[in-house]
């Protein structure tokens, strides 16, 4: 994937409100994930998020150029029509607001897939 942005910096004194074009942010990035079958009813899955973003470095917003993440999980096929799905995600490092502190959010989801 590919992202191009061509921001619009504004200025307060100005009035009416002026408009001029800053430097552009790219970005670019993509995904890749593998799937396992254990058994006819259990699904193994690992995913990888990655993203290379130099502005949000310079910006502050990240730790490194690329922000990537992990996610692991599975999928339980508990009926014909109803699956259940556990993932963990395990994130980038993003900045503590008033500090020189990043700390890494990582999270847990569920879900239920039910067809009718």
């Amino acid at each position: 994937m590919y992202g191009h942005d061509q921001n619009l910096l504004t200025f307060p004194s100005s009035s009416p409100a002026e408009f001029i074009p800053g430097p552009p942010v790219t970005f670019t990035g993509g995904f890749a994930e593998a799937e396992y079958w254990f058994y006819p009813w259990m699904i193994g899955l690992m995913r990888y998020d990655v993203v290379n973003s130099p502005t949000d470095f310079l910006n502050g917003l990240s730790l490194h150029n690329t922000r990537n993440r992990m996610s692991p999980g599975f999928q339980l096929l508990v009926r014909s029509n109803i699956k259940v799905e556990f993932e963990y995600q395990r994130s980038w490092q993003q900045p503590v607001p008033s500090t020189d502190q990043f700390f890494r959010l990582n999270g847990f989801s569920t879900g239920v897939d039910y067809s009718f």
